[in-house]
């Protein structure tokens, strides 16, 4: 079958990865309660895009992606652009709620979400929409405010069709090894762009319902999202507590709180050997310095 979209490419297997573009950031900080959020407030200039999912029963081991669309121009000159994406690998819930926060501002936005049904961690376009597809695929509108709220149906659409424009043309890459300590652990990481008037918006946010149970190479990427010399934050969380919070870290090293840690990144350019974009790359033997995730604006 022709793959005329890709929303997710993410290859299980050890990774050959070129000379990183990323610094750990140091690990003192004061920690913060408040997670990053701009809110809901229409009066605001930048809101959350929230996304309420209800009755997903069928997709519950399926791997998710929602992508946040802007939409641009209209008329000819009509276009529809990413802004950011939300992967859960898998839903893991039949009832939750998405959340990419700082992301949508005055406009119309959309979000086209598609549930991997058959399993192969791959999109499958659906021309024979409402009918046959493959994998479950919807197009939503958002309200002005940033949310929207979805109950599982079978009116499918095919997302090939009037398909988004890429946000950046480079990807983010992440390997993650000797991860056996946090398994069975839920795992979330945040790529964010630092806003001139401070505070992040957010472009990827990648769960891992649960670490697996190995030291091999755990590599995830996600094509399509970096902007050539943009500076972004990546932010990972590991709840290594198991309570399905978030809990700060502790600089003096208190018991019973999370894993945090922030790498600042550049994306960097393509080149003959390297694909370019942002890098991460974390070893759970010798992880880096902690550092509260939460900022706030």
């Amino acid at each position: 079958m022709t793959r005329l979209l890709r929303f997710v490419t993410i290859v299980l297997a050890i990774a050959s990865v070129g000379p990183g573009c990323t610094a750990i950031t140091s690990g003192d900080f004061e920690e913060r309660a408040e997670p990053l959020v701009c809110g809901n407030d229409l009066a605001a200039s930048r809101v959350d895009m929230r996304l309420d999912l209800t009755d997903m029963n069928a997709h519950l081991d399926n791997l998710t992606v929602a992508n946040l669309v802007r939409i641009e121009g209209a008329g000819p000159a009509r276009v529809r652009r990413i802004i950011a994406r939300a992967v859960l690998d898998p839903l893991g819930e039949a009832n939750l709620q998405i959340a990419l926060p700082c992301t949508v501002l005055d406009g119309n936005h959309e979000v086209d979400l598609v549930a991997d049904l058959n399993g192969n961690r791959m999109y499958d376009p659906c021309p024979r929409a409402p009918e046959g597809c493959e994998d479950h695929q919807w197009r939503l509108m958002l309200q002005a405010d940033g949310t929207v709220s979805y109950q599982h149906d079978v009116d499918f659409v095919d997302l090939a069709q009037d398909a988004p424009l890429p946000r950046g043309a480079l990807p983010v890459r992440a390997a993650f090894g000797n991860m056996s300590q946090f398994a069975g652990r839920r795992m979330e990481v945040h790529v964010r762009r630092p806003l001139e008037e401070g505070g992040f918006e957010t472009v990827l946010v990648y769960v891992l319902g649960a670490v697996p149970d190995t030291n091999d190479m755990l590599v995830r990427r996600e094509e399509n999202l970096i902007e050539l010399r943009e500076r972004y934050e990546v932010a990972i969380w590991i709840d290594t507590n198991g309570n399905g919070i978030y809990d700060p870290p502790s600089s003096i090293g208190v018991d019973g709180r999370d894993y945090a840690t922030t790498i600042d990144a550049v994306g960097e350019p393509p080149s003959a050997v390297d694909p370019g974009g942002v890098q991460v790359l974390f070893d759970g033997q010798s992880p880096p310095p902690q550092e509260d995730i939460a900022l706030e604006l």
